[in-house]
C-alpha cells in the first residue's frame, strides 16, 4: 500500500513561505490505500503505528493517492470507517500557496469524543498535491482517513 516516491522539484522553502516548493515535495512516502477512504464501508482493526509510520518516531512525509483519496478530511467522518475504529482527520487550515507549509492538528474520533486523541502535524502545498508530515497514531485502532 505504500512506496517511497519523489517528484522532480528540488527547491526548498521554510514554513509559512510560499512560491517555491518545499524540499519535502521531492521526498515523501506514497500511500495508495482505498480502505482509508471515509466512504469505505465496514472496518478492520487497522492502526497507524506500523510502517511507514513506525519507521519515524517523530513523523514522516506522506502523500495519499488513488481511489481512497488524496487529502485528510477537514471534519470528523465519524467512527468505524477508514479501516479502523478511530478515524483521523485534519483540524486545521490547508496551505493555500504553492510551497507553503502549515502547522495543525490531526484529531482522532473515538467513542467519547470527536477529537479524543490528537497529534501535531504539518501540511505542505506541493502545487498540484498536498503532503502531510504525520507521526504514528497516538492510540491503536486509529488511522488517518482520506477523501
Amino acid at each position: 500500500f505504500f512506496t517511497s516516491s519523489a517528484s522532480n522539484s528540488t527547491s526548498s522553502s521554510s514554513s509559512g513561505s510560499s512560491g517555491t516548493l518545499s524540499a519535502a515535495c521531492s521526498a515523501y512516502t506514497t500511500i495508495d490505500d482505498p480502505t482509508r477512504s471515509i466512504s469505505a464501508s465496514g472496518y478492520a482493526l487497522g492502526c497507524d503505528n506500523t510502517a511507514p509510520f513506525s519507521n519515524q518516531s517523530i513523523g514522516v512525509w506522506i502523500r495519499f493517492i488513488g481511489t481512497g483519496g488524496s487529502t485528510l478530511p477537514l471534519s470528523s467522518p465519524g467512527m468505524n470507517l477508514c479501516g479502523s475504529t478511530g478515524t483521523g482527520w485534519y483540524a486545521g487550515t490547508m496551505p493555500s500557496s504553492t510551497g507553503q507549509i502549515t502547522n495543525g492538528t490531526a484529531c482522532f474520533t473515538w467513542y467519547s469524543g470527536v477529537c479524543r486523541a490528537s497529534v501535531s502535524i504539518r501540511v505542505a502545498n506541493c502545487d498540484s498535491f498536498y503532503i502531510y508530515f504525520l507521526p504514528p497514531a497516538p492510540i491503536c485502532m486509529a488511522r488517518y482517513c482520506t477523501i
